[in-house]
């Protein structure tokens, strides 16, 4: 089947189910499910402004469900969505996808907020500023913003005896990257072809607690099947 009617049969089946939502309480935690696998599909076009979009929506309205049973689950699923955007992030990183600006983020340290602002130009990363008041970092502060910037990537090695600044500076920076994301420069039909990948994105666990994605509820429009989405799944032949 040739890649654009896969493509266009499963937009399809997605505008099929969005239109045929079981009554409430259900109603809520599957439309998001819809959304989730609208952003799988976005994302394996390379087109990650309409991914992010969908993927937005999938994890604002998972915490909103009424559902009788299994709410304890859902902020799970908000979570495995979430990885799939700090997916997106990294992966526009490391292949110089990024908007030209200048972002700002901000995460937990050791003894306050640490606040990173990142600039881009020609969507290369050209500077990492840190603001904070950690008593003792080892330097990481400066460090730190030196590796991401030679490496081009957010994984990049910490330094003993700071881990938590690490954990909040490589953080900060993903907050703020992520900022730009709906606007990032498509390099590629290929750009996320490994988006489905389970788990944290490479990075070291932030402060906050363990980046666990374990897997997550029933997708009746988009299950999982060998990490895609069943609308998308079948593969083109050699």
């Amino acid at each position: 089947m040739p890649a654009f009617r896969m493509v266009r049969d499963s937009l399809e089946l997605l505008e099929v189910a969005l239109q045929r939502l079981p009554d409430p309480p259900w109603r809520i935690a599957q439309e998001a499910d819809i959304y989730d696998c609208w952003g799988d599909l976005y994302a394996e076009m390379g087109n990650l402004a309409q991914a992010t979009q969908q993927y937005q929506k999938a994890i604002a309205l998972y915490p909103t469900s009424d559902q009788p049973y299994g709410r304890h689950l859902l902020h799970r699923r908000a979570a495995k969505v979430q990885a799939k955007l700090d997916l997106l992030t990294v992966k526009a990183i490391e292949s110089g996808a990024l908007r030209d600006g200048t972002y700002t983020g901000k995460s937990l340290g050791y003894v306050g907020d640490v606040t990173v602002t990142v600039t881009i130009r020609a969507g290369k990363i050209t500077d990492v500023r840190v603001q904070h008041e950690e008593k003792i970092d080892q330097k990481a502060t400066t460090i730190i913003p030196q590796r991401i910037i030679a490496a081009q990537s957010l994984k990049v090695d910490g330094i003993t005896g700071v881990t938590v600044t690490y954990d909040a500076i490589i953080d900060g920076a993903l907050q703020a990257l992520r900022r730009q994301l709906p606007g990032l420069v498509q390099k590629g039909p290929r750009l996320v072809a490994d988006l489905r990948v389970p788990g944290p994105v490479g990075l070291r666990p932030s402060v906050s607690g363990p980046q666990s994605r374990p897997p997550t509820g029933l997708y009746y429009a988009c299950g999982e099947s060998g990490r895609k989405p069943l609308a998308c799944s079948q593969e083109q032949s050699s």
